[in-house]
């Protein structure tokens, strides 16, 4: 019985190191992989539209503000818009999201799927699909952004309506 324990220890620690070895190798062909995807690229192009998005999205709440506030612009309000908008703009970081992308994609793959998918890849047929997902991606994230604005658009208008018709009701100021 001594016998069986340590002989199942003693492979566990011998295949430990190399079951280590072969997740990073795996890691390091999901790296290569996520390069050749383009996903930085596509991220930074989404980064930007998603920028644009927020600019027209600040720019239209504020003027709804000025509107509530009699057409009126207090000092500050300007500050007080730019400050939250920027506040609420994501941008993950592109290394970070990259290297969260490959640690998944290694997870979920093998090491055979993964070379395979890496000489896909690096084939000329791996390049024109990367090519056309990153355009698909483009016109992908500029019509969710255009739906977002559209609902975004009636949600803030129907607010500043129920806040108003709530306000003119109340003699209560917010605070």
């Amino acid at each position: 019985m001594n016998k069986t324990i340590c002989l199942a220890f003693a492979l566990i620690f011998l295949c430990s190191p190399s079951f280590a070895v072969e997740k990073s190798g795996t890691l390091e062909i999901a790296r290569k992989i996520v390069e050749l995807q383009g996903v930085r690229e596509v991220l930074t192009q989404t980064n930007r539209q998603v920028d644009e998005s927020i600019k027209v999205q600040a720019e239209q709440l504020y003027q709804q503000v000025v509107a509530a506030n009699g057409g009126v612009e207090v000092a500050g309000a300007r500050e007080v818009n730019d400050a939250f908008f920027a506040s609420a703009a994501w941008h993950i970081p592109e290394d970070d999201f990259v290297a969260r992308w490959a640690e998944a994609y290694s997870r979920r793959m093998t090491a055979q799927d993964l070379k395979a998918a890496l000489a896909y890849y690096g084939s000329p047929a791996g390049q024109r699909e990367v090519a056309a997902t990153k355009l698909v991606s483009s016109d992908l994230t500029g019509w969710v952004l255009k739906e977002t604005q559209t609902r975004m658009d009636k949600a803030v208008e129907t607010y500043f309506k129920d806040m108003q018709a709530l306000l003119a009701k109340s003699a209560k100021p917010l605070q």
